[in-house]
């Protein structure tokens, strides 16, 4: 069990946010590989904000001064968790567990095969409709993410029509825990 450096929660090392400062500067270490002295902070910008402003992450971290700023470090976990979550999607692909297009998707949720959906999320609302739609049809976890973001997740399988769907089990837990860490930081705002 760790604790949030933000917010006092105790959670188990994977649920937080490692952070290292081997030469001073923070540093996000999402795999948790990296050694050296750590601390960890929940999910949130508000966590993080609060580990900044009360200067909590330099004592934890041993260092007299932090040469980062909270908005520098949500940056670095957004990317860090969106290339974790291209890897994901990528496994799944391999493992032939992601479907991609409506129509091919209609069809698993008709088998129930499906486990998790992610939905393009656009100014017109239409795939926002899609997602609801397609959720009280299956009761299957869903995410309506930006497409800009997708796009260079899954750039030859998507467009803002599209909805991409995971049917294997082991696939869909590692990508919603991903998903919920990127919701849980603003991203799928």
């Amino acid at each position: 069990m760790r604790r949030c450096l933000g917010c006092g929660l105790s959670a188990p090392p994977g649920d937080l946010i490692r952070l290292s400062a081997p030469a001073g500067t923070p540093q996000v270490d999402i795999r948790r590989l990296a050694g050296g002295r750590g601390a960890h902070v929940c999910y949130s910008r508000k966590c993080l904000e609060e580990a900044f402003k009360k200067r909590r992450l330099s004592r934890a971290l041993k260092v007299s001064h932090v040469d980062a700023t909270a908005g520098d470090i949500t940056a670095a976990v957004v990317h860090q968790l969106n290339r974790l979550l291209a890897c994901e999607l990528e496994r799944a692909a391999r493992m032939g567990a992601l479907i991609v297009k409506q129509e091919r998707v209609r069809m698993a949720l008709d088998a129930g095969s499906v486990r998790l959906l992610l939905t393009a999320s656009d100014d017109r609302g239409d795939a926002d409709g899609l997602a609801r739609a397609l959720w009280r049809r299956c009761r299957v976890p869903a995410f309506p993410v930006r497409p800009d973001a997708v796009i260079r997740l899954l750039p030859k399988a998507w467009n803002d029509h599209d909805v991409v769907a995971v049917q294997k089990r082991p696939c869909t837990l590692r990508v919603e825990k991903v998903l919920r860490h990127l919701d849980a930081m603003g991203w799928l705002d």
